[in-house]
């Protein structure tokens, strides 16, 4: 045979090669895809949205995930805040503070404590808390809607788990929503490829197994930055309040010490008041057990409500609370 004939030869090869990946990697997708495949991924249940519960108390929103559902019959306000008894309106002489966060700040035992602490003084405590909120979603609700409070002090209450990535909402085979929040960065994957394509959830879940949650870092930092932003043009402070994983530093998961070590870096790099509750802990588990520090026995997250009295009183010594009115 010729040079020419078995150039020719090589060239059909690869494309029948190539012809078959593509056919194959068709076949894959057409099979995967009932079963909705998506791999080291955090992901609310179904329910959260398909439930008569869940339906009841959130819809879906294609940027965020899901949103409360809001009004007079509902637990949250058209502005995004939780039902209170301060006026719309901002009065003269009184300081709006407004806490942003997950399920934490959804719960709210330590702005309750706060209120409680601050009664006699022209304060008001607004609660936009979300549960399952990452800093991103955070962000985009309090631009959406919370903003319309225009808080003289907006409180960012981060949580470790909240270094997640931006939301996918999917369809199961059963036509019910699933929200997906991929472990990576925003500039590190294609939004449409992970809604639409198995195989692209799969590809990405490899590289997540081998590089880790890359990219997260920085979705956090430029969330951080527009906060920022945000304050300086519309005439707010921010701060925020660094919950830490409620047992004693050295029984801390490696992750939340990574995630610990990170959020602080970007604090200080940025230059952003902070207040940092894990040294806080430390010292009250010097009286007190880690169990204590829990709202229940195998709950590393959530505060509890006596923790949290003793949180509000330290952030209020500590001078999150200024008298700065308008």
């Amino acid at each position: 045979m010729s040079k020419h004939g078995k150039k020719k030869d090589l060239w059909i090869n690869l494309l029948l090669v190539l012809i078959g990946a593509l056919v194959g990697l068709l076949l894959f997708e057409i099979a995967a895809r009932p079963f909705n495949l998506v791999f080291d991924s955090a992901h609310a249940s179904k329910e959260l949205l398909s439930s008569p519960t869940g339906r009841k108390e959130y819809r879906k929103d294609t940027e965020l995930g899901y949103v409360p559902q809001m009004g007079p019959p509902y637990k949250y306000s058209t502005w995004g805040a939780k039902h209170n008894q301060y006026p719309r309106e901002k009065r003269p002489g009184w300081l709006r503070v407004l806490f942003l966060g997950d399920s934490i700040t959804d719960i709210g035992y330590t702005q309750d404590y706060l209120e409680k602490l601050c009664q006699d003084r022209p304060i008001e405590f607004w609660n936009c808390g979300v549960g399952g909120y990452s800093t991103f979603q955070e962000l985009k609700y309090f631009q959406r809607y919370c903003s319309k409070a225009k808080p003289n002090l907006l409180v960012l209450n981060f949580y470790l788990n909240d270094f997640d990535g931006s939301p996918v909402v999917l369809k199961d085979e059963d036509d019910d929503y699933l929200f997906v929040t991929p472990y990576l960065g925003q500039e590190q994957f294609h939004p449409w490829w992970f809604r639409h394509s198995a195989a692209y959830r799969l590809l990405l879940s490899l590289r997540i197994m081998f590089s880790g949650r890359v990219g997260l870092t920085d979705d956090v930092k430029k969330c951080l930055q527009e906060f920022m932003a945000v304050g300086d043009r519309e005439g707010f402070r921010f701060g925020v309040v660094v919950y830490p994983w409620l047992d004693r530093f050295d029984r801390w998961p490696h992750k939340h010490r990574r995630q610990y070590q990170d959020i602080i870096s970007l604090l200080q790099e940025l230059k952003i008041p902070y207040f940092d509750l894990k040294p806080f802990l430390e010292s009250q588990l010097n009286n007190h057990s880690p169990e204590w520090s829990r709202v229940s026995k195998e709950d590393f997250v959530h505060p509890s409500r006596e923790f949290c009295e003793q949180i509000a009183r330290y952030l209020l010594a500590e001078g999150l609370i200024e008298d700065q009115k308008d």
